[in-house]
This record gives C-alpha cells, sequence and structure tokens, in this order.
C-alpha cells in the first residue's frame, strides 16, 4: 500500500470480511484469489509475502 498500488485491496477487504464475521466464506476465498499471496521479483525468486496485519477495534 505504502507504494500507492490498488494491487491489495482484496486482500484487505477480505481481511476486513473475515474480522466483521461475514459469513459467505465464497466471497472470501475470492477476494483472496484477487492477490497473489507471493512477492516475486525479476529473477522469479520469492522475496516476500502479501497479507494483512490489522485488527479491526471497535470504539
Amino acid at each position: 500500500m505504502m507504494d500507492g498500488s490498488e494491487d491489495e485491496w482484496p486482500l484487505i477487504t477480505a481481511s476486513i470480511l473475515e474480522q466483521i464475521g461475514y459469513s459467505n466464506q465464497e466471497t472470501i476465498d475470492r477476494m483472496y484469489q484477487l492477490t497473489p499471496t507471493d512477492m516475486i521479483n525479476d529473477n522469479r525468486k520469492i522475496i516476500g509475502t502479501n497479507k494483512a496485519v490489522f485488527t479491526l477495534e471497535t470504539i
């Protein structure tokens, strides 16, 4: 997200849906499939992973 890319939005949305208890797991699974989990460099080596690292809180 820090680079301005929008590629991670499906990952973020899926994580939010899980955290609020959304009941349609098929939708959540589809959202996760839209964002690759592995980050690959130009040499086709895995250099990191995409994952949501936040927790929603009530205020």
